[in-house]
């Protein structure tokens, strides 16, 4: 996994460049998003990438011409290339790769607030306003609804978590207590 991990990241850093030098940053993430949803989501063109009985010569032409026109040159050739090199198995992680590293071209962090019901978009905001001024960072914000909390918020960003709702803080107390 590792090994396979470590080639991603390697072929993201280089389609990443290349994206960059030609200033189609956005264009290669939501391509590559776009395939990797495909893959994900219909059997079918996941078990086509996934099939080594298929000659690579026959799967790149299919996959050039399902493909052309339809994402970029630069996630073509990636694409044609993964599939000589038979490492199509890459593709998802080298999509979650990228748009990691776009969100760090951008100066965006993934935050995700947890609460006992959904915020009103107003709140949420707010919140996120409030937040990118505390920390100094611009932040994507997504929220999950998790009604054990009873009330008050937790927020999870990178390796951090704060927690700041009733459920948090009867633990706390709980964990004093004995």
């Amino acid at each position: 996994m590792a090994t396979n991990d470590g080639a991603a990241k390697r072929y993201t850093e280089a389609v990443f460049g290349l994206a960059r030098e030609r200033g189609e940053l956005e264009r290669v993430g939501t391509d590559l998003a776009v395939v990797a949803t495909a893959l994900k989501n219909d059997p079918e063109v996941g078990a086509f990438f996934a099939s080594p009985v298929i000659q690579r010569a026959d799967k790149a032409a299919i996959v050039g011409q399902a493909f052309d026109g339809r994402v970029g040159e630069i996630t073509l050739n990636l694409l044609l290339l993964l599939v000589r090199k038979r490492r199509e198995a890459l593709i998802p992680a080298i999509a979650e790769h990228y748009a990691a590293a776009l969100r760090d071209e951008r100066g965006e962090t993934p935050l995700t607030v947890v609460s006992a019901r959904l915020l009103s978009e107003p709140a949420l905001a707010q919140l996120k306003e409030r937040l990118d001024a505390i920390f100094g960072k611009q932040f994507l914000v997504s929220q999950r609804v998790e009604p054990a909390l009873i009330g008050g918020l937790q927020l999870q960003f990178g390796d951090r978590r704060y927690d700041g709702s009733i459920d948090g803080r009867l633990t706390a107390l709980a964990s004093q207590l004995l």
